[in-house]
């Protein structure tokens, strides 16, 4: 307080007799005097000079404030100083404990403040035990159901709220994370990456590795080749749709070419780009690189890639040839390898009894069988409803090629490359299924059954006519 200081009062009924007794001449009442300050009440509100024992600028203070303030503490603060007085009060009453529990107790409002440089000065361990803490109230006030909701929070109105925002003057919230539980979360993880993130090439493989890694730990995927039957909806599920939007523009297609090129074709993902089939260069792409992936010659591509064969094996070149080739896989192949083939080469494979066949190979085993056997039945996979045979074990139907004389089940594998399973997902199912078949077909007590292969057909039908002879010389005995 600045010495020799006189203040202005008024006499009245409460002051006249103690001013009188400290040897002030009366006057009359409401009359105005002047008295020093040293002869205040404490209780007076009159303002009086200070000087700030933190800054030394001078200031006003009501004089009741003062000595309530200065009798306690021995010093005085401006207003600009007052939060440092009472973090220094509060540093003495607290400095016997450690952080932790200033903490606890800042959250339960037993202080308003922490100590100057309080939240600079925490150690990893203290920031640990403090983040736990404010995780337990999360989930004790049913803000969060478990502690994998933190990443996706809203954080800063909860830092506020549960007195944690200072900190974070000095951390962002990954680096607390990091801490808190090291190694628990990736940067994708969180609402948002740091700036630039992306533009790194080891952040997007350490993403792309994650992902697989999740889509087999949580069985969504056996094989790298389920990935073609995913869209971008797991980007979602797995917090990537930002990675999907900065870098492969929102396109999953363009996300998996990327780490895996020359794996797979577009035409062979679940959901191509949009308007990829309207592009004529793709449609005429995707049948060479179909040639490519089963390795046809051009010159042998009628004998297999015929309507009835991408209808089995390939259903979306089959709504493709639909819409733009009237059905007319002839057109398609035209438009790929002008003038190389004729209409009539992708008729309608037709048997001489007007059953129309699979394929070619097909229909030499037809009239084989139609040459040696009374009663030769044949079954158009996709049409028929006879003779349908049900695997209770496996939950699945079949329907046999052939049925010779009402006994005799026969099947063609034609597909049966196991030098390609595991190799081409539509050849491993293929194989898969197929082996089902012949372990169903074989366990009928009613039948016989006899599998057929590409290489039955060599030699003028030498395996087919050696299998037949076995089965029919069983039968005699």
């Amino acid at each position: 307080m600045l010495p020799d200081q006189m203040v202005e009062m008024t006499w009245n009924s409460n002051n006249k007799k103690y001013f009188l007794d400290k040897g002030y001449s009366y006057t009359q009442m409401l009359d105005v005097f002047m008295v020093d300050v040293k002869d205040l009440r404490n209780s007076y509100k009159e303002e009086i000079f200070v000087v700030c024992d933190n800054c030394e600028q001078t200031y006003k203070k009501i004089y009741r404030n003062y000595k309530r303030l200065n009798d306690t503490h021995g010093k005085d603060y401006c207003p600009d100083c007052e939060s440092l007085r009472y973090s220094l009060n509060i540093s003495n009453k607290i400095k016997f404990k450690n952080k932790v529990e200033i903490y606890k107790d800042l959250l339960t409002n037993r202080i308003k403040l922490v100590p100057t440089g309080f939240w600079k000065s925490l150690t990893n361990s203290d920031i640990t035990e403090i983040f736990h803490i404010f995780v337990d109230c999360l989930l004790k006030d049913n803000i969060i159901e478990n502690i994998n909701d933190i990443p996706r929070l809203d954080s800063t109105p909860l830092y506020k709220e549960y007195k944690l925002i200072s900190l974070f003057k000095y951390y962002n919230t990954q680096d607390v994370l990091e801490i808190a539980y090291p190694n628990r979360w990736k940067s994708w993880e969180f609402n948002r990456v740091i700036e630039g993130f992306w533009n790194k090439e080891n952040n997007l493989k350490d993403a792309c590795d994650w992902l697989i890694l999740k889509l087999f730990e949580d069985k969504i995927i056996t094989s790298l080749d389920n990935i073609l039957d995913l869209d971008g909806t797991i980007f979602n599920k797995y917090h990537l749709e930002g990675l999907l939007t900065a870098k492969f523009n929102c396109s999953p297609i363009n996300f998996w070419q990327y780490f895996f090129p020359n794996k797979w074709y577009v035409w062979e993902f679940k959901s191509v780009h949009k308007g990829f089939w309207e592009d004529k260069e793709n449609r005429i792409n995707s049948i060479k690189e179909l040639c490519t992936k089963l390795n046809i010659k051009i010159d042998e591509l009628p004998l297999i890639i015929n309507y009835p064969f991408i209808v089995n094996q390939y259903h979306r070149f089959s709504w493709v040839c639909d819409k733009y080739y009237k059905s007319d896989m002839f057109l398609w192949v035209d438009e790929c390898f002008p003038n190389m083939f004729k209409p009539e080469d992708f008729n309608y494979i037709i048997g001489s009894n007007g059953v129309r066949l699979d394929s070619k190979e097909e229909k030499i085993i037809h009239e084989y069988f139609l040459c040696n056997f009374n009663v030769v039945k044949y079954y158009e996979n996709n049409i028929c409803e006879e003779n349908k045979w049900f695997n209770e074990v496996e939950n699945e139907n079949y329907v046999a090629d052939w049925l010779l004389n009402d006994k005799l089940i026969i099947e063609y594998f034609g597909w049966y490359h196991i030098n390609s399973y595991n190799k081409d997902k539509r050849i491993t199912e293929y194989i898969d299924k197929a082996d089902r078949k012949i372990t169903f077909f074989n366990s009928l007590s009613d039948y016989n059954f006899i599998a057929l292969y590409p290489k039955d057909l060599r030699n003028n039908l030498k395996g087919v006519k050696d299998k037949l002879s076995k089965v029919l010389l069983e039968l005699e005995v």
